[in-house]
């Protein structure tokens, strides 16, 4: 299977617009939880002689989070720029993972095999049934996949989350399915579809306080501008969604309670890859 269907392009390429989508994501960013990563490991018995693929890394924050329950780790993704961002923050972090780009690389030339696959949003942009084909000649017997995502519960704390979605719909990006009218199909029905039919889902939910303008990156990072948007159209798109942010922020920080969860996919009939 050839890793070009995967379209995750999260790091800024020098002379891009500092609000691009792409720089967007690097500076609005969930950091995930340890409590989830550790879950993640025990659910799925990685252990230190473990083997492990981030697939559509994006900047490696999840293949550098398990580096120190993992013996291997190697990061994909589908943006040169991205693998520099990556490398430089595990050497940051002092862990070892190799990155490698993506763009045409069939996952069968890997080296080796992986005990577990984390895969976070880039998931929804790949061709999931093939890619959960390629996987399975790759994933040992016993080893899983992990999907990772974030949601924001529908409570009073997450009330400035529901205005912000509602101001942003125009701008937001979507699949050609959402595109046509039509739902989103979850990954849950491709999963069950695949080897990889044993599902379980762990996650973590947190109160945290986070500054408007990260906040505002993310919520852009999500955006898609019209062709031929002028600056100053955006600049006054993102001076309403700052100030809409402001209403709900004390001391520019706006309180946030954030879901953060792996759904994790073993098959129900293990054979070797």
């Amino acid at each position: 299977m050839s890793f070009s269907g995967m379209n995750e392009g999260p790091i800024a390429r020098q002379g891009r617009h500092p609000w691009s989508s792409s720089q967007s994501f690097v500076h609005g960013r969930l950091s995930c939880p340890n409590e989830l990563i550790e879950k993640v490991v025990s659910v799925t018995g990685l252990t230190g002689q473990s083997s492990l693929l981030d697939l559509g890394c994006g900047d490696g924050h999840l293949g550098i989070a398990f580096a120190p329950y993992a013996k291997r780790v190697v990061g994909v993704d589908s943006d040169p720029e991205m693998m520099q961002v990556a490398s430089a923050c595990a050497r940051d972090k002092g862990v070892e993972v190799s990155f490698r780009f993506g763009e045409g690389l069939p996952l069968d030339n890997l080296p080796g095999n992986f005990h577990l696959v984390t895969i976070g949003s880039s998931f929804r942009g790949m061709d999931r049934a093939a890619t959960l084909e390629a996987l399975d000649r790759i994933v040992y017997p016993f080893g899983a996949i992990a999907l990772f995502r974030d949601s924001h519960p529908e409570i009073p704390q997450n009330l400035w989350y529901k205005r912000l979605q509602s101001a942003l719909r125009p701008f937001l990006q979507k699949a050609p399915a959402e595109s046509l009218g039509e739902a989103p199909v979850p990954d849950e029905f491709y999963l069950l579809k695949s080897k990889f039919d044993r599902l379980e889902r762990v996650s973590v939910i947190q109160e945290v306080e986070s500054p408007v303008e990260r906040v505002l990156h993310r919520a852009w990072s999500m955006s898609m501008l019209r062709s031929g948007q002028l600056e100053s159209e955006v600049r006054t798109v993102l001076e309403n969604l700052r100030a809409l942010l402001n209403q709900h922020a004390s001391n520019g920080r706006i309180t946030e309670v954030i879901e953060s969860e792996a759904l994790v996919a073993f098959r129900s009939e293990p054979s070797s890859p």
